[in-house]
């Protein structure tokens, strides 16, 4: 009996992480580029700030945009506050 309760107990928790990760990659982007975008016109050089979206790579543990600026170009990278749950949060990223 116990060994059938931890075997659906481990099927559900599988069930709920992959969910969430399509969820993380398949979710609207919308908000997430716009707190990107903040962090690097944050890291933006003066004036104002023209960062333009280049490429963007979306994973279910993170998200990474890269936005060029004039020559420059600004990697961040969103995560979520506990892998696969909870707030973005978007800091530099150094590839």
């Amino acid at each position: 009996m116990r060994k059938n309760l931890f075997g659906l107990l481990f099927l559900v928790l599988a069930i709920a992480a992959a969910g969430a990760g399509v969820s993380n990659v398949y979710a609207d982007v919308a908000p997430i580029e716009r707190a990107a975008r903040l962090i690097a016109c944050q890291a933006h050089a003066g004036g104002a700030c023209r960062a333009r979206l280049g490429r963007m790579l979306r994973s279910p543990l993170f998200q990474d945009l890269e936005f060029q600026d004039g020559g420059r170009t600004i990697d961040v990278r969103c995560r979520r506050a506990l892998y696969l749950v909870g707030d973005f949060s978007c800091a530099l990223h150094a590839p």
